[in-house]
């Protein structure tokens, strides 16, 4: 009787393992088709990503932060409607760095340590430069550096 009750569990076993494999198996092709796939879920992603267009880079900043003895150092670049827009922000470099440069010496580390935060800014510089064009616009700001220390 006890050779029967050993080989009732290793079947049970068996079965279990081969149980488990199909449950995994059919949670990743889920997830597959969910998240990344060739599935609908990639598909809206696709729909949803759009084209960037010219870009200026602004350079890099170092600048004192408001509050204490630290600074931010990054890396700018901007967005832009169309290729005249860089041109005219080439010619205008300095009050370009020079806006930056005051916007960034207004803040506090509290003020950029958040996703929130580095949204408000981003949206202030674009905001500000925008003002120092008259035709076309910054349609967006990126930090491909960005330091606090």
């Amino acid at each position: 009787m006890s050779e029967d009750a050993g080989q009732n569990f290793k079947l049970m076993l068996v079965v279990m393992v081969l149980l488990s494999l199909v449950i995994a198996a059919g949670t990743s092709y889920f997830m597959l088709q969910q998240l990344g796939g060739s599935g609908q879920g990639s598909n809206q992603a696709n729909k949803t990503a759009t084209k960037l267009g010219p870009t200026y880079k602004a350079g890099n900043f170092t600048v004192n932060l408001s509050n204490d003895r630290r600074y931010l150092r990054m890396d700018l670049v901007l967005e832009v409607s169309n290729e005249d827009v860089i041109k005219k922000l080439k010619s205008r470099n300095p009050q370009i760095r020079d806006a930056v440069i005051s916007i960034i010496r207004t803040k506090k580390t509290e003020d950029i340590n958040t996703k929130a935060g580095t949204k408000a800014l981003r949206e202030q510089i674009r905001s500000e430069l925008n003002k120092l064009i008259s035709e076309g616009r910054v349609t967006n700001v990126f930090f491909t550096e960005f330091v606090v220390q």
